[in-house]
């Protein structure tokens, strides 16, 4: 076809349909350190979690390192949208 498009116009407000509208919060649920919660991130909850984790992989496999746990971006929905 030849018909022309309009550009859709882009999006510069939150992207969190938590602080959008209240519809999410999956990553509150899937942290196993409780890090994030409604209104706040604990980074320091976080990095101990992490930490903890480095730990153990490296006592129990050949990694050298492993200090990211990702589980709040892997269910995030929004973390899949351009």
């Amino acid at each position: 076809t030849d018909a022309s498009l309009k550009p859709s116009p882009s999006y510069d407000g939150p992207k969190c349909l938590y602080y959008v509208d209240g519809s999410c919060g999956k990553c509150f649920d899937i942290c196993p350190a409780k890090a994030l919660g409604k209104g706040n991130i604990d980074k320091f909850v976080c990095q101990k979690e992490l930490n903890n984790n480095e730990a153990i992989a490296k006592e129990t496999t050949h990694l050298k390192g492993a200090d990211t746990c990702g589980k709040c971006i892997s269910i995030c929905p929004f973390a899949y949208i351009d």
